[in-house]
């Protein structure tokens, strides 16, 4: 509670909302990872699924925010760190991003699924006092009516870029504009140390969360296609910019 006041990712099984015990992600020692077996039909540029028409999606419920409601952004405190993985609930998988690189510019379109799923990130089990009073890392959480209702994890990295580690938002409250309030928490802090830009990281199956780095002003400026080399159904590791 408030004092008065889109990771490499693995999933296993057909239930894609049950968790399972999290195996060692080689690429990032402190983070876990879950192993998944084809839940979803993968889409390609030559031979594309059949997209979804709206009329046929099931209806998200979200929560607006009125000129009413008090949204509060709190940095990391010891009294808050109960809260982190609140925020973490699954995610829609109904499609896939697929870059393109052309003369050394980067586009991309999108392919559909046939069928939508979901699914969710293991919950973060860092140091998280490291988060708290630093120069060059910070933890942010969104408090509504003293409810944790997002997160956004940042840290200062060599290239001069604010590389957010982690966005989350409960998902009765994304698309109301507590995601875009926390990008711009970490913008302010990211120029208050005169860096020159935010990047982060995504994979492309995770297509909300494209969608909305791109709507917040992120560009995609780069693509792995061996990150995730372990999981048959994420094609590429995708890295969005912001240059400020």
């Amino acid at each position: 509670m408030l004092p008065a006041e889109s990771k490499s990712l693995q999933r296993k099984g057909t239930d894609p909302t049950q968790r399972y015990p999290p195996t060692k992600n080689a690429y990032h020692p402190n983070k876990d990872s879950f192993t998944f077996y084809g839940i979803i039909k993968r889409g390609h540029i030559n031979n594309r699924l059949k997209k979804i028409e709206p009329k046929t999606r099931p209806e998200r419920k979200c929560i607006r925010l009125t000129h009413e409601s008090k949204l509060i952004i709190s940095p990391l405190t010891d009294d808050l760190i109960e809260d982190i993985n609140k925020t973490n609930d699954p995610f829609r998988i109904y499609g896939r991003v697929v870059p393109r690189l052309q003369s050394g510019k980067w586009s991309y379109e999108e392919v559909l699924f046939d069928e939508e799923t979901e699914t969710r990130f293991p919950d973060d089990h860092l140091k998280w006092d490291q988060y708290i009073d630093r120069e060059d890392k910070k933890v942010f959480l969104a408090y509504l009516n003293d409810s944790c209702i997002g997160q956004i994890r940042v840290v200062k990295e060599w290239n001069r870029f604010c590389y957010i580690e982690n966005i989350a938002t409960k998902r009765e409250y994304r698309g109301s504009g507590v995601g875009k309030a926390l990008l711009h928490q970490a913008e302010e802090w990211a120029r208050e140390r005169s860096l020159i830009g935010m990047s982060l990281e995504a994979q492309d199956d995770n297509l909300d969360a494209c969608r909305f780095y791109v709507k917040q002003g992120f560009k995609l400026g780069g693509v792995d296609t061996l990150k995730q080399a372990y999981n048959p159904n994420i094609d590429a590791t995708l890295y969005w910019y912001k240059l400020f």
